[in-house]
């Protein structure tokens, strides 16, 4: 075992997914709230580390407590496993601005569970939704 050392990084990224996971939804974040896109709200975020576990905290968007039904308040993505993707108009063009002519990614066509082709900007894990007080909310980036 020459050049090898005995010791193993047991906190790379590699071996701690949750420490990946975490960095990239805030990298972003960051990168969404630079851009200073109108009409589109990120929620207040912070990463808490604790007893070697990580924990992304975010604010509650207007108006998700008081209802059971998340796919009602959806208007972006998918919340139910790519079974129904949201493509709503203002969202859509929302994303077009921000993902097509900020930060270069194309806008795809993707099939939902219902075979239902859906024209989307950005990926389908990211969802779009509308809170109470009327704000356009984007989560899991």
């Amino acid at each position: 075992m020459e050049g090898e050392s005995p010791f193993r990084d047991l906190t790379s990224t590699e071996n701690n997914p949750s420490f990946t996971q975490a960095n990239h939804d805030l990298l972003g974040l960051r990168a969404l709230q630079i851009l200073d896109c109108e009409g589109l709200h990120v929620l207040a975020t912070a990463i808490v580390g604790y007893k070697g576990h990580r924990v992304i905290a975010q604010s509650i968007i207007p108006g998700i407590l008081n209802n059971n039904d998340l796919a009602s308040l959806a208007e972006y993505g998918s919340v139910d496993e790519h079974k129904t993707i949201y493509a709503g108009e203002h969202f859509h063009n929302l994303m077009k601005k921000v993902c097509g002519e900020q930060l270069g990614l194309k806008v795809s066509k993707v099939v939902d569970g219902t075979g239902k082709e859906v024209e989307i900007a950005g990926s389908v894990e990211v969802k779009g939704i509308r809170g109470t007080d009327k704000r356009c909310y984007l989560v899991d980036l």
